[in-house]
């Protein structure tokens, strides 16, 4: 049996190949079990399709956090490898994320401040939903809203947002939270903040991927409206 997309559901066979939608021994039957058959076949690589769509999206969004961990074991300090992961998406060359996130590691030129990891997430949140404008209220609201939200996030798995909490480090009160509980990946031995990058490029593939591919860059890398 097959389908002709003119004639429509024929038997495979002999006898004059007539249509299925007549008379006749069960010939009807047999077309609707065709028809539910390609309909069934149609519907899996529809799903195909989807799912592959789906796990592209994933390891593309993965990439960023594992650029941002990776770049961070290469010796970049903390708020370098996560503005760097996004350099290109931003329209930085990695060059330039560098320059501009050299003073944020340590917790802001090693101060054990507020983390490196975070401010190049707030600095990336600006990218995305900030503006040039000085009159423009509506996304200098929103940047704020975004980064203090993805702050709390940053705060429930490591107690803190501030680089010498986080650490435990002489002269602060030891932050806690589930992320110090987690065992730290081999790969990551000897340069623990990797995890710290990672989790604050995840926070903001969760904020990039529930807000979409809003807008084109322009030729400067700032975002059209």
């Amino acid at each position: 049996m097959f389908f002709d997309i003119q004639m429509g559901w024929r038997g495979d066979g002999g006898g004059g190949g007539g249509r299925m939608d007549g008379g006749g021994g069960g010939m009807e039957e047999e077309g609707l079990d065709g028809r539910e058959n390609f309909l069934c076949a149609a519907r899996h690589v529809y799903l195909c399709k989807k799912r592959n769509i789906m796990l592209k999206e994933e390891m593309r969004w993965s990439s960023y956090a594992e650029k941002a961990a990776d770049l961070f074991v290469e010796g970049y300090n903390c708020g370098q490898a996560v503005l760097m992961a996004y350099a290109e998406r931003e329209g930085l060359s990695p060059e330039t994320a560098a320059r501009l996130a050299t003073a944020f590691g340590g917790g802001v030129g090693r101060q054990r401040q507020v983390c490196g990891a975070v401010l190049s997430l707030a600095a990336v949140v600006g990218l995305e939903t900030g503006s040039g404008d000085v009159g423009d209220k509506e996304s200098s609201n929103r940047a704020a809203q975004v980064t203090h939200q993805l702050c709390s996030e940053f705060k429930e798995q490591y107690g803190s947002i501030v680089c010498g909490e986080i650490l435990g480090l002489k002269g602060f009160v030891a932050a806690e939270g589930p992320a110090h509980q987690v065992p730290l990946p081999e790969k990551y031995k000897g340069r623990p903040c990797a995890m710290k990058c990672k989790w604050a490029a995840e926070l903001l593939n969760r904020f990039l991927e529930g807000r979409g591919e809003r807008g084109e860059k322009g030729e400067k890398g700032e975002r059209k409206k």
